[in-house]
């Protein structure tokens, strides 16, 4: 009934609150907005999701420079990679909202390098590969605090073809369909608040409310 839709207006405008929070201008705001919504479809992950990871890495990653490309290109390839060994879309955004705490640290390690080790075979290699090391090397590297968020930006970086190859070939699974239909109803409730501002339309749904059921 009502109470769902309210609570889906909610989850809606707390990712817009979280990513206004990181943006510095409305044509920033749209720009990220616009591209986290492709990334969403292209990965087949919760716009909701992807808004409240890209705001953390954003946040924490202000300090070492990231821009704002690399760290859109980072939440996409990261999601792509893990999708990739089979983690669930709930499973994919827990590792990578523990992610976002190595870049406040600006290291990778311990249980965040444990949760990427664990979650993605690919993104390990990636990271191997940048630090021209095994994969048993880079393990003892993590452990003396020897790897960045920048390895891992620019690991991804040169793994993207491959990662994009592989996450072609996968099948979408009915849970990621659900996704999809659920970023379509949020772009039809967007194109509502377009066409109105939040009060009013709050007012007419408080209005209409009691006839609208799901």
């Amino acid at each position: 009934g009502i109470l769902q839709f309210t609570r889906f207006a909610d989850v809606v405008q707390k990712a817009e609150n979280q990513l206004k929070s990181v943006t510095d201008s409305t044509e920033e705001f749209t720009a990220v907005q616009d591209e986290l919504r492709r990334i969403a479809v292209e990965t087949r992950q919760s716009l909701s999701d992807l808004t409240a990871v890209y705001s953390r890495f954003k946040r924490a990653g202000e300090e070492a420079g990231f821009t704002i490309k690399e760290t859109l290109d980072l939440t996409e390839q990261l999601t792509k990679a893990f999708k990739i060994e089979g983690n669930t879309t709930q499973e994919v955004n827990s590792v990578l909202l523990q992610l976002t705490q190595s870049f406040r640290s600006g290291v990778i390690a311990g249980e965040e390098f444990r949760a990427v080790s664990e979650g993605s075979t690919l993104v390990l290699q990636s990271l191997a590969s940048e630090l021209g090391v095994t994969t048993g090397e880079l393990k003892k590297m993590a452990s003396e605090g020897l790897v960045t968020p920048e390895a891992l930006i620019a690991g991804l970086k040169g793994a993207e073809k491959e990662i994009n190859l592989q996450f072609k070939g996968l099948e979408p699974t009915f849970a990621e369909v659900g996704t999809a239909m659920g970023r379509a109803f949020t772009a039809a409730y967007d194109d509502s608040i377009a066409e109105s501002t939040s009060g009013s339309l709050k007012k007419m749904l408080l209005d209409m409310g009691a006839d609208i059921e799901f």
